[in-house]
């Protein structure tokens, strides 16, 4: 009750009344995956159609 959770937070633990929560995952960059997951997708769909 009375508590705040800051935007773009995943809480996986309770928050006690009149608390502030946030939590989030440290980011993690991946040279190059986001070609290869277009590539993928494309990949698929062109699949699909056929």
């Amino acid at each position: 009750k009375g508590g705040y959770i800051a935007s773009g937070s995943v809480i996986t633990e309770s928050v006690p009344d009149d608390a502030l929560a946030f939590g989030r995952a440290r980011q993690k960059t991946i040279p190059g995956k986001g070609k290869e997951l277009r590539e993928r997708f494309a990949s698929a769909a062109a699949a699909k159609k056929k």
